[in-house]
């Protein structure tokens, strides 16, 4: 109980300092109005053919990954899924919510939990590095003076979990055996009911891990292919945004600029990262952090990240509706 009191405390405490934020640095809701209007409805329509492939990329990489484990992926559960991956995801500090909602939706539509769990902690995983890789080479071709402090001064803090979960998922991949004997231990005993399970279910990770990890199949590289193109079409979203706009940005500033702020989005230990991301990324566009920069970095999230989220809470109150609240929390 505590701990939820401890997440709706944060949660609100985040977004009243968004809010400020927002407002102080756009000069208000008008002003952030009369420059989002500078963006002619031409070039409107590519940023939302740009979200949708965003959106479908995320999608793409759960396809492939439950590929390699011989299940299908159809693309409208996998956009729902999305969606509401970004409402849990904003819930937390650490997103702590996304693995067990994840898995429990999947489950009720007849994923095995082992396969479930490993295809998407492969998915954030991978994602995750590959973000943490883009948003490195973003500092370095970033102009010095662009870049916050707090970046500079806590990143090598930052990574450490990511750098961490990572070892652990290699290690499980290549040396799944100590898993498979603690769990073959614990199952010749007298272990019964609940724990069984969930002991059952430990013992058939590895294979799924393992199965994906270890795969040379083209559907590997498409998960990765598809982590890259979803960086630099975040990129792009952001760079036509922020001309759009008025922000005299090129290429190189645009690519700094969104790549480390996606990087903080995935990061920084704040819910949704809502505030930080938007203050990172018009920082690095101009370190005054002016309002067509500022205004820029919040319609690009508004796209990338608010939307999603705001469908899949209506399509997480639809799940739970269908499912029932007492059935999805005894799965949880």
């Amino acid at each position: 109980m505590l701990h939820r009191i401890a997440w709706v405390v944060v949660g609100v405490a985040t977004i009243i300092g968004a809010v400020w934020l927002f407002g102080h640095y756009t000069g208000g809701p008008a002003r952030a109005l009369e420059l989002a209007s500078q963006i002619t409805p031409a070039r409107w329509l590519v940023v939302l053919a740009m979200t949708f492939v965003f959106y479908s990329l995320d999608w793409l990489r759960y396809f492939a990954l439950f590929r390699l484990l011989g299940r299908p992926f159809p693309f409208a559960l996998g956009m729902r899924l999305v969606a509401i991956s970004y409402f849990v995801s904003s819930l937390t500090p650490s997103a702590e919510l996304h693995l067990p909602v994840m898995v429990i939706l999947l489950v009720e539509r007849g994923y095995p939990a082992a396969e479930a769990t490993a295809a998407t902690i492969t998915k954030s995983i991978y994602m995750v590095l590959w973000v943490i890789v883009f948003g490195l080479v973003g500092i370095e071709v970033a102009p010095s003076a662009n870049v916050p402090a707090v970046i500079d001064d806590y990143l090598a803090l930052w990574l450490v979990t990511p750098v961490a979960i990572a070892a652990l998922l290699a290690f499980v991949v290549i040396a799944p055996s100590p898993i498979h004997r603690w769990c073959a231990r614990r199952l010749a005993g007298s272990v019964a009911g609940w724990r069984r399970k969930l002991i059952e279910g430990l013992d058939k990770l590895p294979t799924a891990f393992a199965t994906i990890g270890r795969s040379r199949r083209g559907m590997h590289v498409v998960a990765h292919a598809a982590c890259i193109a979803f960086v630099l079409v975040y990129v792009a979203i952001g760079h036509v945004v922020t001309t759009g706009v008025g922000v005299p940005v090129d290429a190189r500033t645009s690519f700094a600029s969104y790549s480390v702020g996606l990087m903080v989005s995935y990061l920084a230990p704040v819910p949704g990262s809502i505030g930080v991301t938007e203050a990172a990324t018009a920082h690095l566009i101009d370190p005054s952090l002016g309002a067509p920069a500022m205004t820029s970095a919040i319609l690009t999230r508004t796209c990338t990240w608010y939307l999603a989220a705001l469908i899949g809470a209506v399509l997480l109150a639809l799940e739970l509706r269908r499912i029932g609240w007492q059935r999805f929390v005894a799965r949880g």
